[in-house]
């Protein structure tokens, strides 16, 4: 019976150690199990921050593109309200009375009281012109004009037409002085 008592604990034996292998196994294997969770759960909170960032930079992107068209719809909205200005100014000063046009005109005419030339105006402003244009100049109906005057003095020539004066040469200072009197700016 000795041979079957060393068998029998050659088994034992054998069946301690596939006991402690197993035990091994099940332990590594839960380790692993609870690494992989820890990962996927570390990689679940970055791709989860991640998406934060992304949806927080995409608001913030979102609000400022607003910001911007709002910004860009009150300016198109104040200049619309400026060139309605000018325009209004343009027409009020188209329809002055004779007296006041006039004194317009003299004011106008001043740098060139002296000088000599041609001066082209509106068909309506033709009479007035000629009372207030310095002596040496002849004024001539122009169609193109419909307010204040072109002229060609001294070799010169001189846009002061209204359009010209209102919409291009003192336009700057129009604006500001229009903004700043409707509270634009």
């Amino acid at each position: 019976m000795a041979l079957q008592e060393i068998l029998q604990k050659i088994l034992d034996e054998a069946a301690g150690v596939v006991s402690e292998i197993e035990s091994e196994t099940e332990n590594k294997k839960k380790a692993l199990c609870v690494a992989s969770q820890a990962q996927e759960k570390l990689e679940q909170e970055q791709w989860t921050a991640k998406m934060d960032r992304a949806v927080e930079t995409l608001e913030t992107k979102t609000r400022t593109m607003a910001r911007r068209e709002q910004s860009r719809k009150l300016l198109t909205v104040k200049q619309e309200v400026l060139d309605q200005a000018l325009s209004g100014l343009e027409q009020s000063l188209k329809a002055l009375d004779d007296t006041a046009y006039g004194a317009l005109l003299d004011k106008l005419f001043a740098p060139f009281a002296q000088d000599s030339g041609k001066i082209f105006v509106s068909k309506d402003r033709l009479a007035v012109t000629q009372k207030h244009a310095p002596k040496g100049c002849d004024v001539i109906e122009d169609d193109t004009i419909s307010g204040g005057f072109r002229a060609k003095i001294g070799g010169a020539g001189i846009d002061n037409s209204l359009q010209n004066l209102l919409f291009s040469e003192h336009k700057l200072s129009l604006v500001t002085y229009l903004a700043d009197s409707l509270n634009l700016v």
